[in-house]
């Protein structure tokens, strides 16, 4: 992207308004106490969290119910026995994972109940979380979710041993629909299937899982050429 002089990086910014005209689109972003007004012949919302809000702003109709979810993931040590286990997946009525970098000291490991923390239906996302976010967890809130997370995992590993918690890390897992995962007909079980919304200029891609990126870049592309912005 550094290399391509069309794309322009403009980072550590937080879009606070987007207003949409017939043939532009025009993008308030703050960062510190600068705010600072961009304008876009097209405006793509990729946003993670708070991508609905602007969404029903600039008047898209059907905008679909979302819930955000207040989740941590913990780093164990990876010692011979977490080494052993790989990259595991675990789906047995609730959900879980652990990620084994083999040149690492640290394995992620993440047991859905005992890592959420918290879920909100609407579009305000707690200022507690929004602080909490970009940063490690406090050494006990660290240590509470660890332990909480061995004691999930040796329930299915039970050799799985008292390993150090080095640290923990929270955040934010936006989803359409209002029902947790443990219903089965729950919109969080078909992110895929997020639908691509727009209103003229202005066009909202749901990242629903990151996995979907390349399909959604093609599905991005495909409108925007049928559009004739491209």
């Amino acid at each position: 992207m550094k290399a391509d002089s069309e794309i322009h990086l403009l980072l550590n910014r937080r879009v606070v308004g987007i207003e949409m005209e017939d043939t532009c689109g025009h993008v308030t972003v703050r960062s510190g106490g600068e705010t600072e007004r961009l304008r876009a012949p097209v405006v793509v919302n990729c946003l993670w969290e708070n991508r609905r809000a602007f969404d029903v702003a600039v008047g898209i109709d059907g905008v679909p119910d979302y819930t955000t979810r207040f989740k941590y993931g913990v780093v164990l040590e990876a010692d011979p026995y977490i080494k052993a286990l790989d990259s595991i997946t675990i789906i047995q009525g609730p959900f879980g994972n652990f990620v084994v970098d083999p040149n690492r000291q640290g394995a992620y490991c993440s047991w859905y109940p005992a890592s959420l923390k918290g879920t909100v239906t609407d579009d305000a996302i707690p200022d507690a979380w929004d602080a909490a976010c970009g940063q490690d967890a406090p050494p006990d809130v660290a240590e509470e979710v660890g332990k909480a997370n061995l004691a999930a995992f040796r329930k299915i590993l039970p050799g799985l041993p008292d390993v150090s918690i080095l640290r923990a890390k929270p955040g934010l897992i936006p989803a359409e629909g209002a029902t947790d995962i443990d219903n089965e007909t729950s919109a969080f079980h078909r992110r895929s299937d997020a639908a691509l919304l727009s209103k003229g200029r202005y066009v909202s891609i749901n990242t629903g899982k990151y996995t979907s990126a390349p399909r959604n870049a093609m599905r991005l592309q495909r409108h925007l050429c049928q559009a004739g912005y491209l």
